[in-house]
């Protein structure tokens, strides 16, 4: 019996994947990772042919100009084949584009000439792990291993090397333990993050509180790290975010409205108190001033989900019996995002009410 469980189990993080979309808004690792590819990755003098070769690549890379990147990091290796760096940046253009398996097999070849690189065999483990999720069934094995086998050497080469250790929690956390995972080691690969850089660290627990849906612990990580960084208004945000998706809606709005007191710039806020209110039928008129003022604000660069903020605010608008300005509303969602299919099943709704 006990084999068939494991087995059961393993065939279904084989068929489902590490599960790896763990943080509160993104997958992937912390925003802050120090690990982007981007760069010099020698502290040796280069000539100065060689200089201008990468830079011209690494230039192309940043402005997604894959091909032009590729020619050059070509030109670096058919000088010198065992040229590491560029052979990693070659897998790099790769990587950025999609074909994994190609990322694959240039960053085998950077690290077979430089094995002691844990940047190198980070990116192999990503390229892998990339790959993992793509795979047939009969393939999955083989790139789940080539993971994890990747990502713990990345850890052993640098334990300073944050993002391999955040990639290492999460296999630990979401693979079967009959393939190695462990969720006592994930917790210490959190530990170990937080020990060397605490913004990080939280970033780690709350993704493992997350994924053990342990929403009482993610709570109390999100309120440490607004203590910890009491001028990071994004950290504000994210607790937020939190109580919006547990549908706590007066701590959501509570919060918010501090946010919005205390930092007039953070437009997100209005929206939150919006949202929160709208989808508890509470708080309307609150509701409605926030997000009127949201989605007026055209000083504000940066004004995500302008489609929902108009869609709820149609939504109060309606419940108010106001159903012209609230068509407007949902017209101006499906201007943003055409065929946003809840403002149009709303403007359904409005039309049958009219017939």
């Amino acid at each position: 019996m006990g084999r068939k469980n494991r087995n059961s189990s393993l065939g279904r993080w084989l068929a489902v994947g590490f599960g790896l979309a763990l943080s509160l808004q993104a997958g992937g690792a912390h925003p802050d990772a120090r690990n982007a590819p981007h760069g010099s990755l020698l502290k040796t003098p280069l000539s100065p042919a060689r200089e201008d070769l990468l830079q011209k690549g690494i230039a192309d890379l940043r402005a997604k100009r894959y091909g032009e990147a590729r020619q050059a990091f070509r030109s670096m290796v058919d000088k010198d084949q065992g040229d590491h760096e560029a052979l990693f940046h070659l897998g790099e253009s790769y990587f950025l584009e999609g074909d994994f398996s190609a990322s694959i097999e240039w960053w085998e070849k950077a690290v077979r000439f430089q094995p002691g690189s844990s940047l190198y065999h980070y990116w192999l483990a990503r390229a892998n792990e990339a790959r993992f999720q793509k795979a047939g069934l009969l393939s999955k094995m083989k790139y789940g291993k080539r993971f994890r086998d990747e990502i713990q050497l990345a850890v052993r080469l640098d334990g300073n090397n944050l993002d391999a250790r955040f990639w290492l929690m999460v296999f630990y956390l979401t693979s079967p333990r009959s393939f190695g995972g462990d969720i006592a080691k994930g917790l210490g690969q959190a530990e170990a993050i937080k020990k060397i850089d605490l913004a990080y660290g939280y970033h780690a627990y709350i993704t493992a509180y997350l994924r053990g849906k342990r929403f009482d612990l993610v709570e109390k990580e999100l309120l440490r790290r607004v203590e910890s960084f009491p001028d990071r208004i994004d950290y504000k945000l994210d607790l937020s975010w939190f109580y919006l998706d547990q549908k706590d809606y007066p701590r959501a709005i509570q919060n918010s409205r501090l946010i919005a007191e205390n930092h007039p710039e953070a437009a997100l806020a209005l929206f939150q108190i919006g949202r929160a209110a709208a989808e508890s039928d509470t708080q309307l008129d609150l509701a409605k001033r926030c997000l009127v003022q949201y989605v007026a604000d055209v000083t504000s660069a940066n004004r995500p989900h302008l489609e929902w903020a108009h869609f709820y605010l149609g939504r109060i608008l309606a419940l108010e019996g106001d159903t012209d300005l609230a068509r407007g509303e949902y017209a101006s969602a499906l201007r943003i995002v055409p065929g946003f299919k809840p403002a149009a099943d709303a403007l359904k709704n409005l039309s049958k009410r009219r017939s």
